[in-house]
């Protein structure tokens, strides 16, 4: 008996915190009614450069601990990053593609770390773009290191209109 009562106390709070994770998710996605990506379009062009990435996180613009919970980057995953003539495709399995139009991509670069990934200096590749009304940041770690300087290499050859940023992230303080 003297087990029981602790018990049900530690199931409580588990449940309660669970609960609070889940209406935070859903309030975080509701923020943003409206707002999700563009599908991919039937005439891409030709792929200018392809590679395996890890999925980090899509967040506001240099705010890396702010994630944005939008269909198809809410969450962490592998993923195929391509750069067409037309824009950039972030290929999640089990989600709907998405599609970034050239007209959209603001900077591109690399970063240290953003919500939920601390690399090396320079370790994940970031994409700003604009999605709806606002600016955001989407973050990958590629897999395989020599295909990130083609990458960016590729996006700028698209959308010569964006800027290559100095490494993100340098410094171990959060900006804010």
């Amino acid at each position: 008996m003297d087990r029981v009562v602790p018990g049900i106390v530690v199931v409580i709070v588990l449940l309660v915190v669970l609960f609070a994770m889940w209406w935070g998710w859903r309030r975080r996605r509701r923020a943003r009614p409206g707002i999700a990506p563009l599908g991919v379009p039937a005439e891409l062009g030709v792929e200018r450069e392809g590679a395996t990435v890890l999925y980090v996180a899509t967040t506001q613009l240099l705010e890396p601990l702010e994630r944005v919970a939008v269909t198809g980057l809410a969450y962490r995953a592998k993923a195929r990053l391509a750069v067409h003539d037309a824009g950039v495709v972030i290929a999640i399995p089990g989600q709907a593609d998405v599609f970034v139009p050239v007209s959209a991509v603001v900077e591109v670069g690399t970063a240290t770390w953003a919500i939920d990934r601390v690399v090396e200096p320079g370790g994940l590749l970031f994409l700003s773009w604009t999605l709806g009304p606002e600016t955001v940041d989407s973050y990958f770690r590629v897999q395989t290191p020599a295909d990130k300087p083609r990458l960016i290499a590729a996006v700028e050859g698209i959308a010569p209109h964006a800027t290559q940023s100095a490494a993100r992230g340098e410094s171990t303080e959060v900006n804010k």
